[in-house]
């Protein structure tokens, strides 16, 4: 019986690769080409994987995984600050030099990760609804 699956499933996959085209965007759950899907009226996004978006859940996903993103390069920024910071500490007594370096490391990270996190509080993604879409 899991077989007749199977082979319905590759059987649709083949199918559906006819009315599937490439479309310039990417997953926003595992970041694989979207393709864009026509059923009748209706126009939707679909991964190889599989995760599919109408074009509304498109726009949410795509929002969801751009703070993530975001969120993700702040963090990173003010680790980077950190360890140069402690790296400069650890130098500072051999090499004045290379623990200015860090130094200037760890503040333009800090600064950056600074933007980063006014760029997601202050600037939160938009949501739509139908009702907005109507206005």
């Amino acid at each position: 019986m899991a077989g007749r699956a199977h082979l319905k499933r590759k059987i649709k996959d083949a199918d559906d690769a006819h009315s599937r085209i490439p479309s310039s965007f990417t997953c926003p759950d595992c970041q694989g080409t979207l393709f864009l899907v026509r059923e009748n009226d209706f126009v939707r996004f679909r991964c190889r994987i599989g995760h599919l978006y109408s074009p509304e859940n498109m726009f949410e996903a795509q929002s969801e995984n751009v703070e993530r993103l975001m969120w993700s390069a702040a963090r990173a920024l003010e680790e980077q600050a950190d360890y140069t910071s402690q790296m400069a500490e650890k130098v500072a007594r051999t090499s004045a030099g290379l623990a200015r370096e860090y130094q200037a490391i760890s503040r333009d990270a800090r600064r950056k990760a600074e933007v980063m996190h006014k760029l997601i509080v202050d600037d939160p993604p938009q949501k739509t609804t139908a009702h907005a879409k109507r206005k």
